[in-house]
């Protein structure tokens, strides 16, 4: 009889959980800047908004703390925190998509680092214990 031995947590989930944490502070972040002074933020005649900066900003506050609790909730192993992890990392995938032209470099990084968060929960999700 041989014995199978689960990590508590694996690396990959662990890394999703890390960075989905880490772009939930930075929308937080960038959420209050533009609650609390959005005049900060300089935009050209050709960029394209669909909103007002203000309740973008009040966007991005929510959906950090989302991503923040998501992430508390991949590290404990939560089939819920996975599932609403990939929902929100693919919703932000197709935001950084279409702010491409706005912010290219920022847009794409952080879309290589939402297709990793997607990749580690899908794949490696359930190497996680849920003891």
């Amino acid at each position: 009889m041989q014995s199978t031995y689960r990590p508590r947590t694996s690396g990959w989930v662990s890394f999703a959980a890390v960075v989905f944490f880490i772009v939930g502070v930075f929308n937080f972040i960038e959420g209050l800047i533009f609650v609390v002074e959005d005049n900060w933020v300089v935009l050209s005649p050709d960029d394209v908004l669909f909103w007002d900066l203000t309740a973008w900003g009040w966007i991005l506050i929510i959906t950090g703390i989302v991503q923040v609790i998501v992430a508390a909730g991949v590290l404990g192993g939560a089939v819920w925190a996975r599932a609403l992890g990939v929902f929100i990392a693919s919703l932000a995938l197709l935001v950084n998509l279409i702010s491409v032209p706005i912010y290219p470099l920022w847009a794409i990084i952080f879309m290589v680092l939402n297709f990793l968060v997607i990749f580690a929960l899908v794949v490696h999700g359930d190497e996680v214990a849920t003891d």
